[in-house]
């Protein structure tokens, strides 16, 4: 055989046209020269073998020091070149499907050509053909069911990835959903609107919990049905793996010296991968045990949501309770009425007070310019008439609001936004009304400029008048 290989290089590299006909598959080769192309294709076939990837051992993500995110990162990563490597794993069978099959076949037409001297070292080779041609295709079979498994949990390790990171909103919740800081000395009816508040805001975060809770326990369901479907297969990688160690096993003990040699690292490889096969099965086991633990875990969690959900319920019903409130009401009518009644008649006297000043200021300004004349209205007079009646209606006005806004704001009442409300109104009707505003403007003016007063007789177009 090695006499037979060492002719066929030196005639290919003597005889290149030698060597172009034989690669020729116009040209027939010898049976032999063909056995011998189809062993040597069959061996590469089987060398030429893919890296083996572990899943190695499942993270502890209950574990409170593991960074659940960093954690699912990583193991998506190793799931990812776990697929590939499977992928080229089915490959690898293939091809060596391919090779098997096609050698097994040249031994059967050595066989019943009547192989004469060898022909039971040719027997048995086409034995182990046919049984390596049976392996690989069940090997093919079983990396389908393996990849399916771990396509599925890598999906499912994908989903929880993103659940995990659309969870830092809950987990942080915005500073708008906080409920505010009561002030010191708030009124029993606060007290109890912000004791609402905060058992509204706390069964919105629970049910959002129990939300994610539940998508939890849904994929770690679907991590438990790949883990469960993945040792399966795993054990029927172990059971094909000691068959392709017996095989190659059975090839090394050929009398065929060369034959022999060269199985001897099939047979080396083929023990060194079944093993880490069984460590795998032992790896998906713990890995199982692992998950099962996670969903008790998710499921334990859903009922603590639950059971956090119903109480908060039951207090928000009792803080609700019509009865609650009107305590409140009474309690902060009892506590806050002698203070707002009494603000409220100082700002009363106030009010008062300044009503009687901007009707004083007014008397005075119309007394300084009086003549002492009763049968006569002087000039000075009329205009003084008119300024004082002017500043005693703005006055007068100005009182009765202010006085009425911090009325409402002593009683509890927000006054911003009815300023608001105000300022918006005036605007609007400084838009609606400009002859009113332009009006009321020029009127200032005439004020101002002393164009005419109250009393005097006046002629504007068509029309005269007092």
């Amino acid at each position: 055989m090695l006499f037979l290989r060492t002719f066929l290089m030196f005639g290919f590299v003597l005889f290149p046209g030698f060597a172009a006909a034989q690669s020729d598959p116009a040209l027939p080769l010898d049976p032999d020269t063909r056995i011998e192309v189809a062993e040597e294709a069959w061996l590469q076939a089987i060398i030429t073998q893919p890296l083996l990837v572990s899943l190695g051992a499942f993270p502890d993500w209950s574990d409170p020091d593991v960074e659940l995110t960093s954690a699912l990162r990583e193991r998506l990563k190793l799931l990812n070149r776990k697929v590939f490597s499977n992928r080229q794993w089915r490959e690898h069978w293939i091809d060596q499907r391919r090779s098997a099959a096609e050698l097994a076949s040249l031994y059967a037409e050595r066989v019943s050509a009547g192989g004469g001297q060898g022909a039971r070292e040719t027997a048995a080779r086409q034995a182990g053909a046919k049984d390596w041609a049976v392996l690989a295709e069940a090997k093919i079979s079983n990396q389908d069911a393996y990849l399916i498994s771990i396509e599925t949990e890598r999906d499912s390790v994908e989903e929880r990835l993103e659940s995990t990171l659309g969870s830092s909103a809950w987990a942080d919740p915005d500073a708008q959903r906080r409920p505010s800081v009561l002030a010191v000395g708030a009124t029993p009816f606060e007290e109890r609107a912000a004791r609402i508040a905060e058992l509204r805001l706390r069964e919105a975060l629970q049910i959002d919990g129990r939300a994610l809770a539940v998508l939890e326990l849904k994929l770690i369901q679907q991590q438990v049905k790949s883990g469960a479907a993945l040792e399966p297969a795993l054990k029927r990688d172990v059971e094909l793996s000691h068959d392709e160690h017996r095989i190659a096993k059975e090839q090394q003990l050929s009398s065929d010296a060369e034959w022999s040699r060269r199985w001897r690292s099939i047979v080396t490889a083929a023990a060194t991968k079944a093993k880490a096969i069984e460590q795998e099965l032992h790896l998906n086991g713990l890995r199982l045990h692992s998950i099962k633990l996670d969903l008790s875990l998710a499921e334990s969690q859903i009922a603590y949501r639950d059971r956090k959900q119903s109480e908060v319920e039951v207090e928000i019903q009792d803080a609700e309770a019509f009865s609650g409130w009107m305590r409140a009401v009474l309690t902060t009518a009892r506590q806050t009425a002698p203070r707002v009644i009494g603000v409220l008649l100082l700002i009363f006297l106030a009010g008062r007070l300044a009503l009687w000043t901007v009707r004083r200021v007014t008397a005075t300004l119309v007394k300084v310019v009086e003549d002492d004349d009763p049968d006569h209205v002087s000039a000075a007079e009329q205009r003084a008439n008119t300024i004082a009646t002017v500043v005693r209606g703005i006055g007068e006005i100005t009182v009765y609001f202010v006085a009425f806004l911090v009325a409402l704001d002593v009683v509890g009442i927000d006054t911003a936004p009815i300023l608001g409300s105000v300022a918006i109104l005036g605007l609007a009707l400084s838009f609606g009304s400009q002859n009113l505003v332009r009006d009321f403007v020029n009127g200032f003016f005439i004020l101002v400029e002393n164009q005419y007063s109250v009393g005097d007789w006046v002629k504007i177009g068509d029309h005269e008048g007092d």
